[in-house]
């Protein structure tokens, strides 16, 4: 076996080679491209790998930096391709003495190790299916996506031996807290292997070298040329982009090989965006560029419904969507599947930063791409089709794009139009909105009602106020002569007081247009009742306004048990009166076999604070009926729409 760092010759060249990390298994040689293997014996020849494909590396042979508190530096490099163009994945060496896989997916840095396969863990393709889940350990892994890799090519060293153009099956997983690993099935002939890490927060990965030679090709931000037409192709992120679309002849270009390659002719029907391609803008206190746009449609019961998307992008946070529909707008940023829990009508999401929420269903349709401008992240091609759900919970939506082989999950902002035309100075006015989005909130309505519901009640509260604060008089507060029982003449019928018992009050004056409250109450009264026929007279106009009181009160015993029922009082409000002079009219009657009652009877001005009340209060909840009734037509049209 050849030591670490002694040099020896290549089995098939004799050109000189050295493995500088213990843990190596294998190597390129730099000379022939064919893969040397270390074994106990000696040196082994495993096959010849083609070249590197120029990618858009950041990073080559020899870089070193730091992830984290963790030292490192690059021994070596594998190509890959999951069916989407080359994918390039690290071998680096820890100070430590440990290796890990070095990759960027979108932006994000993802540092795995491997980790021991646990027994029995040789899940089938169909259990790797997208948004499934699979127990490793005590964590829960839910899968993100699975796919076939081939092996394209390699360089430097290796800690085990590929096989060139070897295929196998893998399925990315992903967890909560930014938890990532890859389960490489392979081809059944090899070993399963479990690489688990994590993706690396921002501003953790620094180099302190890139290890880029000067003569690999680099794909450079700017203006490149279209290889069909000759008309400049610009890309804002070139590092990042997989496709591109020409603006002068609607060719569609990959760009995974440091340079573009003509993929088909777009027929597509030229479509103006609101935001055009380039615009830069911050919003919501983060500086975005646009660089791409699309329109997608789904169809339901035979009719097509379009809607349209932005791509923003920024160097440091990577990529946002902008959403329009019918003139309404959301701000969408991917999250992970491990934060969702999706149970079919409802489904959670687990922010990272504490709490969880939970969303409704509110549609699912097949999504198709129909046209395509700009550039975006992955080899996009015009008729790809995903399976789109959406759950809302206004003013936020969480969003679902599923396929054979990949899931991803979004949450979506509701964003007002003219806050868009603000942050991206954009000329005129924004289109006029029609209908309800999904996750367009409804607070402005509850907010209002609010508003006018508090001033209602002020001015309720206020008038009251007023009112209670005038004065309170009393006009009359004395004995009424009930007279003298008679019995009745024929049994069970009503005794009746004499014509000659009626009365009148001494005459009171009233200043001041206002109510009046006549009550009467009774004492001495057992199994009897009391009462009499009142007039008040204005002894002005000759204006009579009569109303009875009566008050009654019955006792006993029954079973063994007390009992009482009635009242010894009785009140009549009389509504406002007019200034003057007033008496009143009594005529008594009473029943009661026990003796005479007594009552008394007071007339004074009524409390109107009471009843201004109960006569406005219910003015108050009108703005918040009115609201209501705002809220379920807004409801009604949300919910028009929906799919679920």
């Amino acid at each position: 076996m050849v030591a670490t760092g002694q040099q020896a010759q290549c089995p098939n060249c004799g050109g000189p080679i050295v493995f500088r990390a213990g843990m190596s298994g294998a190597l390129v040689c730099p000379y022939c491209s064919f893969v040397v293997v270390r074994t106990d014996q000696d040196l082994a020849l495993r096959g010849k790998v083609a070249r590197i494909s120029p990618t858009q590396a950041l990073i080559g042979l020899g870089a070193s930096g730091n992830a984290g508190s963790t030292r490192f530096s690059v021994l070596g490099r594998v190509q890959l391709d999951h069916g989407a163009g080359p994918w390039d994945e690290w071998y680096v060496v820890a100070g430590d003495g440990t290796w890990a896989w070095l990759a960027q997916a979108q932006g994000k840095w993802l540092l795995t190790r491997e980790s021991p396969v646990p027994a029995g863990l040789v899940p089938s393709w169909d259990a790797v299916a997208p948004g499934s889940q699979i127990a490793i350990g005590n964590v829960t892994w839910t899968v993100q996506e699975r796919g076939v890799s081939r092996v394209v090519s390699a360089e430097g060293e290796l800690p085990f031996p590929i096989e060139p153009g070897g295929k196998g099956l893998y399925a990315d997983l992903v967890a909560p807290g930014g938890r990532f690993a890859t389960l490489d099935i392979g081809d059944g002939r090899d070993p399963v292997r479990l690489f688990v890490g994590d993706e690396l927060p921002e501003g953790a990965l620094s180099f302190e070298s890139t290890g880029i030679r000067g003569e690999e090709p680099k794909v450079k931000t700017g203006n490149l040329q279209c290889p069909t037409c000759g008309g400049p192709v610009p890309l804002l992120s070139a590092d990042k982009a997989e496709s591109a679309v020409c603006p002068s002849c609607s060719s569609l270009l990959d760009v995974d090989k440091g340079a573009f390659r003509f993929v088909e002719q777009l027929r597509q029907q030229p479509i103006r965006p609101y935001i055009p391609l380039g615009t830069k803008g911050v919003l919501r206190g983060e500086e975005w560029t646009v660089i791409a746009f699309m329109q997608r449609h789904c169809v339901v019961q035979g009719i097509a419904y379009a809607w349209r998307e932005y791509l923003l992008f920024d160097e440091t946070r990577g990529f946002r969507w902008l959403l329009e529909d019918n003139g309404h707008w959301t701000f969408i940023r991917t999250v992970s599947p491990a934060e969702v829990n999706d149970q079919y009508s409802r489904a959670t999401w687990r922010d990272p930063k504490g709490g969880t929420r939970s969303f409704k269903r509110f549609a699912a349709n097949v999504a198709v791409v129909d046209y395509v401008s700009g550039e975006v992240y992955w080899k996009v091609r015009l008729g790809e089709q995903v399976v789109a759900t959406d759950y809302i919970d206004p003013p936020e939506m969480l969003s679902k794009e599923e396929s054979d082989n990949e899931v991803t999950w979004s949450l979506g902002t509701y964003v007002e139009a003219k806050e868009l035309w603000k942050a991206f100075r954009l000329p005129g006015s924004p289109p006029a909105s029609s209908g309800v989005a999904p996750a367009q909130p409804k607070k402005p309505w509850a907010l209002g009602a609010i508003v006018a519901l508090a001033v209602t009640v002020g001015m309720c509260l206020v008038t009251c106020s007023v009112n209670s604060s005038r004065p309170h008089r009393v006009y009359v507060d004395g004995p009424i002569q009930l007279g003298s029982y008679r019995p009745p003449p024929v049994p069970g019928a009503p005794a009746t007081s004499d014509p000659t018992d009626a009365y009148f009050t001494q005459p009171f004056h009233v200043a001041e247009e206002t109510a009046l409250s006549v009550e009467m109450s009774t004492t001495n009264l057992v199994n009897g009742w009391a009462g009499a026929a009142i007039a008040l007279v204005n002894d002005t106009t000759g204006d009579v306004y009569e109303f009875d009181l009566e008050t009654e009160r019955w006792s006993g015993y029954e079973g063994g048990e007390y009992w009482s029922e009635g009242s010894t009082s009785a009140s009549e409000r009389i509504g406002e009166v007019t200034p003057g002079w007033y008496l009143m009219r009594i005529d008594p009657e009473w029943s009661q076999t026990s003796g005479q009652p007594s009552a008394t009877l007071r007339v004074a001005t009524a409390d109107r604070a009471l009843t201004c009340a109960i006569c406005l209060f219910p003015l108050a909840w009108l703005p918040a009926l009115f609201a209501f009734f705002l809220s379920r037509a807004h409801e009604t049209k949300r919910w028009y729409n929906s799919n679920p």
